[in-house]
């Protein structure tokens, strides 16, 4: 796969079998997204573990950065794509139960992959700087 570009799909794809090795994503989020890297890097991908804050309570996460220009079906050519292994931890669910401090949205509404281009709205409204 070096050199060309990679689907969402089989970014997302490659993300959830790395994923698949844990048994929870709360709290994990660091140890799934160094996952995620190593299995982009085992494949030519250039995807790369940063800090991020998320939600009103800028909390501390990890997800992957993706150069944009590198993802065949996103209209993003420049910049870079968020993609988050451990977006579903935000449920409403689990942020009223106490087990995150930020709650995103319904779990049903949240995918198992996040995937987010550099405009994306909930890329806008949940991600911040470090």
């Amino acid at each position: 796969m070096a050199g060309t570009k990679a689907s969402t799909q089989y970014l997302r794809d490659v993300a959830l079998q790395a994923k698949a090795n844990f048994d929870t994503d709360i709290h994990k989020c660091h140890q799934v997204s160094s996952a995620v890297e190593d299995k982009y890097h085992q494949r030519g991908l250039p995807g790369t573990v940063t800090e991020r804050a998320i939600g009103d309570k800028h909390a501390t996460h990890f997800v992957i950065l993706y150069d944009s220009a590198k993802i065949c079906n996103i209209e993003a050519d420049t910049g870079q794509t968020i993609i988050d292994p451990t977006i579903q931890q935000f449920s409403l669910r689990n942020y009223f139960k106490g087990a995150v401090e930020v709650g995103l949205d319904k779990l049903e509404n949240l995918p198992e992959i996040g995937i987010y281009p550099p405009d994306s709205e909930e890329r806008k409204v949940w991600y911040h700087r470090k």
